[in-house]
């Protein structure tokens, strides 16, 4: 672990992370407060839906800047293979849902879920990925 805060790759990503995190919860917030407090024309509320995915495409090119940044194969395999995992996880739950949806009552996913929900199963997988290394 000491050897992570030692890397500046690795400084550089979670700062980028950070940033990227935060700046989403602004873009979400001010998206959400723009649609409630603001009369709702159709230019305005494009534009408030396209506005938290600003960030979302921030942090994939952050991502593909760590894998470039990132001088050791390993941690770069490891790093891949989590997001393969919670990629493909989140790909399995939203097209079960969705057929679940379709097949029973069962209640609507909204779409806005998926972004966290892949951050939250990457942050599920990591620690399982990483493990099958010690």
């Amino acid at each position: 672990m000491d050897s992570c805060r030692k890397n500046p790759a690795v400084r550089r990503f979670v700062r980028r992370c950070l940033t990227g995190a935060a700046a989403y919860v602004l873009c979400v917030l001010v998206a959400c407060m723009g649609y409630l407090h603001l009369p709702p024309t159709l230019p305005l509320a494009v534009l408030l839906a396209i506005l938290p995915g600003v960030p979302i495409a921030a942090l994939v090119a952050v991502c593909a800047l760590y894998l470039k940044e990132e001088k050791d194969d390993f941690v770069r395999s490891v790093m891949v293979q989590t997001m393969l995992w919670s990629f493909g996880g989140t790909l399995v739950i939203t097209s079960v849902w969705g057929f679940l949806e379709k097949f029973t009552h069962t209640p609507h996913l909204d779409p806005i879920m998926i972004y966290p929900m892949t951050c939250g199963l990457y942050v599920l997988v990591s620690p399982l990925v990483m493990r099958r290394y010690r």
